[in-house]
């Protein structure tokens, strides 16, 4: 689960992300318009472009805060329920407590994902997210959430350790 600001960033079916450099509310917005999912309010705006253009807006889709976050660069995408503001996850855990992506998948990029494939997929997938997100499902959901964050992390010190023992037999 993520608390901390972070980032945000777009393209167009182009191959070099476009960055969201000036107003990260309106950009964020276009680009829910554009996939068509139902945009209700911003919730939150922060952006500190003394920073590296760090920022943050997040945006009330339904049961779902998205929040898009920018940090050093890096865009991202967090989720939480509506019913408990504040709690973000990757949507990278999303997906793997959702069982859309392996722990694999999830962990092992060395960039971020670009944001237009991330929310094609959440648009793909946003009924759902809906279940999901409302109602009685809410609390199996962050469950579900707080294990593939867990798997997540462990596949990574798996993963540290491999290489430690490598290195150490070299």
């Amino acid at each position: 689960m993520r608390r901390a600001p972070m980032g945000c960033g777009w393209c167009q079916g182009n191959e070099t992300p476009m960055t969201i450099e000036g107003n990260l509310k309106a950009v964020a917005g276009q680009l829910l318009a554009v996939i068509g999912l139902p945009c209700n309010d911003v919730i939150h705006e922060a952006q500190r472009l003394d920073h590296f253009g760090d920022g943050e807006v997040v945006f009330e889709v339904g049961p779902l805060h998205l929040r898009f976050l920018r940090e050093r660069g890096q865009d991202f995408l967090d989720v939480s329920p509506a019913s408990a503001p504040g709690e973000y996850h990757p949507f990278g855990d999303v997906e793997l407590a959702m069982g859309w992506k392996t722990v694999d998948e999830v962990w092992m990029r060395s960039e971020p994902e670009p944001l237009p494939e991330i929310l094609q997929r959440l648009r793909r997938h946003y009924q759902q997210l809906q279940e999901a997100f409302s109602g009685t499902q809410v609390h199996a959901t962050l469950a579900k959430l707080d294990f593939a964050s867990r798997r997540r992390g462990a596949a990574f010190v798996d993963h540290l350790r491999r290489l430690a023992e490598e290195a150490q037999r070299k």
